[in-house]
């Protein structure tokens, strides 16, 4: 763990803009803390911000198919990574598809077991549809990933696996140096250039290859339903 204040100050000692018993000014500082908040935003959308693993539920609607992520106690997933319902003590997986497969479905009122989601990722709220729909309060299960969100202060404390602290200290110290009339050595863009493709390497995950052959469902052993 460590703290924004640790960041930006680091930062600033390395793009050579504080001594080691310098306090910057408030105007720096602000402005350090705003270049570091879009930062850590920039990377969010690269996927470089993941730093924990979520277990989230919720009680499913008989008859209703949408859920919007607002019913999640920590919000809007970037990414889930599996799910499950359950049932009387029964648990049944539920698959993720794509928007390719989910319009394929040409008829959506099926009501039975989950067997399927398709997770909208619309911003701020997304939007978690199934198929078929369930026929009762069945409570959800699903892991999914989250990134540091909301504004970021001085005092917030940073929970980041190992390589992350280095990697943002190093990038920003080099994002903040134009603003101060520095320009960054070989060296310093070394640094930030590897630190960041270290992180990069390690959340890199192999997509699966689509073919044309693989854009529907196939429906022909679903019928009858499981637990029917």
């Amino acid at each position: 763990m460590t703290t924004v204040s640790t960041i930006v100050y680091d930062a600033m000692y390395q793009a050579g803009v504080l001594g080691q018993d310098q306090t910057p000014s408030s105007g720096d500082t602000q402005l350090v803390l705003r270049r570091l908040q879009r930062m850590v935003d920039s990377w969010s959308n690269e996927k470089l911000m993941i730093f924990r693993n979520d277990e989230e539920s919720f009680t499913m609607v008989a008859g209703q198919q949408s859920y919007t992520t607002s019913v999640l106690a920590g919000g809007r997933p970037i990414n889930i990574n599996s799910m499950r319902v359950r049932l009387n003590n029964i648990d049944y997986p539920v698959d993720q598809i794509d928007q390719l497969k989910w319009n394929g479905i040409s008829y959506k009122n099926t009501t039975a077991i989950p067997r399927w989601f398709y997770y909208d990722m619309n911003y701020p709220v997304a939007t978690m549809f199934f198929y078929p729909i369930p026929y009762a309060a069945f409570t959800c299960y699903l892991y999914c990933q989250r990134e540091i969100q909301g504004n970021l202060d001085m005092t917030t404390v940073l929970v980041m696996p190992l390589g992350y602290e280095a990697a943002l200290v190093a990038c920003l110290a080099v994002d903040i140096m134009p603003s101060f009339g520095k320009q960054a050595t070989q060296q310093q863009q070394k640094d930030a250039i590897d630190t960041k493709g270290r992180l990069k390497r390690t959340n890199f995950v192999p997509l699966e290859m689509k073919t044309p052959f693989d854009q529907t469902l196939d429906l022909s052993n679903t019928f009858p339903y499981r637990g029917f």
